[in-house]
């Protein structure tokens, strides 16, 4: 404790047994404790409040620190078709994960990979979303965020710069069995070896969306469109305007001078199903040049607002313009190969 100090006393041996059997369900150093809070309700009304306070807003403040100080790793892990969401204290590296899941992968009682962490809080799938948001904003409160889809074996790990990376479980535990091949090597020097053992064996992104969500649902103040719709596999595409706080609705962090960072935001309407997609598609632009897609999910609510926004966008209901545009697209396809 800051600002304490430790008062010793000596007391012969004799004496303080004697009063430890006289006490009985007592201690000495209770009843002691007990005469320097009786002390301390005798000193002055407001020094007694003032150090009262003073003692409270520095316990306030240390808790506050050890908060902020504190770094977690996020997991999402699905396995016997379960998920498991959870959050720990601490930066557990994709090494220690895969040292954790060859281990488990080698027993014959694989009752829950989950089951092997310790200390674990559990999270909502809204918590886990905003975490990965808080992962990519590279503050350091988030260290590792983890997809682990045991059924199906793979791990995916979100990396600041390339978003989600996945990979084979089989190759992990592998690429794990030869960095701890060695006694006496650095963790440096065994990560290296992990990672190049990984080089090469991430899987096609099969686009583990990343889901994300903000302070406040669009409305239909936010929505406005601009540039040319397109008709593309089955979907017309519309460019949103990104002249709302997109940072209140999507939980991103580009409306600020720190970064260079933009966002495209795209709306696509099916035309099979002659519906709204269940999802705006973000397109996250950073100033360096790297990008990351992510999803933002839509009420039916929504969905109507956007369906009443593009058509009005196209000056016809949008299923018409759909297939108006699709007509067109097939007298043209003709005269494109007479040319050809």
């Amino acid at each position: 404790m800051a600002n304490a100090k430790d008062i010793c006393l000596w007391l012969d041996d004799r004496w303080y047994d004697a009063l430890q059997k006289h006490l009985k369900n007592e201690t000495v150093e209770d009843k002691l404790n007990e005469y320097l809070d009786e002390l301390i309700n005798q000193l002055p009304e407001r020094e007694y409040e003032r150090i009262s306070r003073e003692i409270y807003e520095e316990a306030q403040r240390e808790q506050a620190a050890r908060e902020a100080a504190r770094v977690f790793t996020a997991f999402r892990i699905r396995e016997f078709g379960d998920t498991k969401l959870f959050k720990v204290d601490g930066d557990t590296d994709l090494l220690s994960v895969g040292n954790a899941l060859r281990s488990y992968m080698r027993r014959e009682d694989q009752d829950g990979f989950a089951k092997g962490f310790r200390d674990t809080t559990e999270i909502s799938q809204e918590e886990y979303e905003h975490l990965t948001q808080v992962r990519l904003e590279n503050t350091g409160k988030v260290a590792q965020v983890y997809d682990i889809d045991m059924d199906a074996g793979e791990l995916s790990a979100l990396h600041i710069m390339d978003g989600w990376k996945t990979f084979r479980s089989k190759d992990v535990c592998t690429a794990a069995y030869y960095a701890m091949k060695k006694n006496g090597e650095l963790w440096v020097d065994r990560f290296c070896t992990f990672t190049d053992r990984l080089d090469g064996k991430e899987l096609t992104p099969s686009g583990i969306p990343l889901v994300v969500h903000g302070t406040r649902p669009l409305t239909e103040q936010d929505i406005s469109f601009s540039d040319e719709v397109i008709l593309e596999d089955g979907k017309l595409n519309f460019y949103l305007e990104s002249s709302f706080d997109v940072d209140a609705v999507f939980g991103t962090h580009v409306c600020t001078e720190e970064n260079d960072d933009w966002l495209n935001i795209y709306a696509e309407y099916d035309v099979a199903s002659a519906q709204v997609d269940r999802n705006l598609i973000l397109v996250l632009c950073r100033g360096d040049g790297t990008e990351t897609t992510m999803l933002y999910p839509l009420t039916t609510q929504q969905r109507e607002m956007l369906d009443r926004k593009m058509s009005e966008y196209c000056e016809m209901p949008v299923a018409e313009y759909a297939e108006s545009l699709g007509q067109e697209q097939s007298d043209d396809f003709p005269a494109m190969e007479q040319t050809m």
